[in-house]
Formats: C-alpha cells, structure tokens, sequence
C-alpha cells in the first residue's frame, strides 16, 4: 500500500478552509450577519444554597437605556447603547459595540421569579433570583430507633 505525500501547505490550506466554512455558518443566522446584539452582553450566572445571580457587563449604559423583563420562566435583557457623538477629531479605531441588543436566559425551576432584585453598579448589572423555599437544601434531623 502506497503512502500519499501531502504537502504542509496543502494540508493548512485545508484546514483554513474548513475554519472558515466554520466561521460563516455561526456568522449567518436566519439570514443575517451575527451582530453586537447577538453576543452581548456577556453574562455570568452563579448560585448559592439561597440565591441564583445573573451578572452582565453593560459599561456605559444608563438606567434609562436598558429593561429587564421576566415572563414564566425566562428573563429578558434589552437595551440601546448610541454611539458617542463626536464634537471634533475622526475615529481612528472604534472596537466597542453600539446599538440594540436582546439576551433571552431560561431560568431553572428552583428560581422564585416573583422576588427578584436588581442593580448597576459601575456598569455591572446583577440580577439576585431566590431560590424557592422547597428547593433549598435542609437537614433532616435522623432519629435512632429502639427495636
């Protein structure tokens, strides 16, 4: 049986074109480019024996241009961050992003969602969802038996 020779660069070549086959079918959603909307912004969700938290980054955002919303089960982030109006001088380099964005986060079961709390802080915002009563953790007390 004869061993191909495949050259390096063919072989990058490849695999350059499978990434980047990659990259446009998770950069193309129902016919659209992926957008700062759909990946911002970040969020961090972390639990304790009482509580589910849900932090997000929004620097630069005001009260006025964000909504949090929950419906059943699923908590909704919206907001609006406008591009800076510049009174002189050119962009020379502009990486942050602007415009509407939308997070949807499905809330387990255990989340009491009529009791939520939020603030922002220095442009995080954190979400404090309790836990229902019947899904935090409790002792129970064992007893010996006498038999």
């Amino acid at each position: 049986m004869k061993t191909r020779f495949i050259p390096m660069r063919a072989v990058l070549s490849d695999m350059q074109r499978m990434t980047d086959g990659i990259d446009r079918a998770f950069q193309v959603t129902s016919g659209r480019h992926r957008s700062f909307a759909d990946t911002f912004p970040p969020i961090n969700i972390w639990q304790t024996d009482d509580t589910l938290f849900v932090e997000t980054e929004l620097p630069g955002f005001n009260l006025e241009d964000l909504s949090v919303s929950i419906e059943g089960s699923t908590v909704t982030l919206e907001g609006d961050r406008q591009i800076p109006e510049m009174k002189e001088g050119v962009w020379r380099r502009r990486e942050r992003g602007y415009g509407k964005f939308h997070r949807k986060i499905e809330l387990p079961r255990t989340a009491d969602t009529a009791s939520v709390e939020a603030s922002l802080e220095n442009g995080i915002l954190l979400l404090s969802i309790p836990k229902r009563e019947e899904a935090k953790p409790r002792r129970i007390k064992v007893v010996a038996s006498n038999k």
